[in-house]
């Protein structure tokens, strides 16, 4: 038996290595998407794989790219709690395609040391590129629930105590 399950219908596995898992976000440019409520656990590394298409549906070539994701409070105006981007490390760009062709892929990665410091509640999130031609365009955005980390803590046996609660894995 494995300490990793996975949901029903994504067949992304939860619970590996303390990271949130990662979700996939396609828009084209122009389009303004309201990505589906998503939901990660304070104190864990979050992980959003963005696709960004052109207004023609191709691949939108992010080399050079200024990208910015911003997670705000639950209006998504009066107060900015992260802001992610290629310069700070929390934007990162797929390199071309074995052509030499561009991905229009992004990952957002927030660390558990950021995540960390936000109180469970709602959040608006919102990712914004500018590519070097010029094209501006807000890729997605959308509502972020934040939840508590539940406090574990190993016993010498090697199974996960839960505390309060009880052992995870025992016999």
């Amino acid at each position: 038996m494995t300490d990793t399950w996975t949901p029903w219908d994504s067949g992304v596995p939860y619970g590996v290595a303390g990271v949130s898992p990662a979700f996939e976000i396609v828009s084209h440019e122009g389009e303004i998407v309201i990505h589906p409520p998503q939901q990660f656990v304070a104190g864990d590394t979050w992980q959003i794989m963005a696709t960004c298409l052109n207004a023609d549906g191709s691949l939108m070539d992010l080399a050079g790219a200024a990208i910015n994701w911003v997670l705000n409070d639950s209006t998504g105006q009066a107060h900015v709690y992260i802001v992610a981007t290629p310069a700070n490390g929390g934007v990162v760009v797929a390199p071309p395609d074995a052509n030499n062709q561009p991905t229009g892929v992004c990952y957002i990665v927030v660390t558990p040391q950021q995540s960390a410091q936000l109180a469970p509640g709602f959040y608006m999130d919102q990712l914004r590129v500018q590519t070097t031609d010029g094209v501006a365009s807000t890729v997605f955005q959308g509502r972020i629930e934040v939840v508590a980390c539940l406090p574990l803590s190993v016993q010498q046996n090697g199974n996960a105590v839960l505390q309060g609660i009880g052992t995870l894995g025992g016999h």
